[in-house]
């Protein structure tokens, strides 16, 4: 299963993984940018990716994963992992600071999004998302309920 969590700092993401991974009972393979889990070394991105396609019966989190798309452009490598992670019963967690950092293309590998608050502009989340008019009525509702709580949570099933 592949479920990608957008939110901005502060919105309960790191909160939402860590019950996802209890919940799953799953051992949990990380690569945390940001020392939210544990203070221990990080691998680099190219070992951790090598590290991740072997991997099986856990949860794979790629925490801050715009860097995974950002550095390289489109990852195969990462792209092997979701597609492989239903035959390697493996839950792949995908964690963005904005919607708009989403590529289009990990939508469509994608079960779940789930969405927090972002600060991302309404204009640019329609116009990148055209042909997914289900997540622009999420991101329109949890902005709005976002304004009262800053820990709500939209979830849209993909697949």
């Amino acid at each position: 299963m592949v479920i990608i969590l957008a939110g901005a700092k502060g919105t309960g993401k790191t909160t939402k993984v860590k019950q996802l991974i209890n919940e799953a009972g799953l051992p949990a393979f990380i690569y945390d940018v940001n020392n939210e889990y544990s203070s221990a070394a990080l691998p680099d991105m190219q070992s951790f990716l090598d590290q991740a396609v072997k991997k099986k019966s856990c949860a794979i989190v790629f925490e801050e994963a715009t860097i995974f798309f950002s550095s390289k452009g489109r990852s195969e490598e990462l792209i092997n992992i979701l597609v492989r992670s239903r035959h390697n019963k493996t839950l792949c967690i995908l964690v963005f600071h904005s919607l708009r950092s989403v590529p289009t293309y990990i939508l469509e590998l994608s079960n779940y999004l789930i969405l927090k608050y972002t600060a991302d502009n309404f204009t640019a989340v329609e116009a990148k998302y055209k042909d997914f008019p289900e997540l622009i009525n999420l991101f329109e509702e949890v902005q709005l309920e976002a304004e009262s709580n800053l820990h709500y949570t939209g979830i849209l099933k993909l697949l």
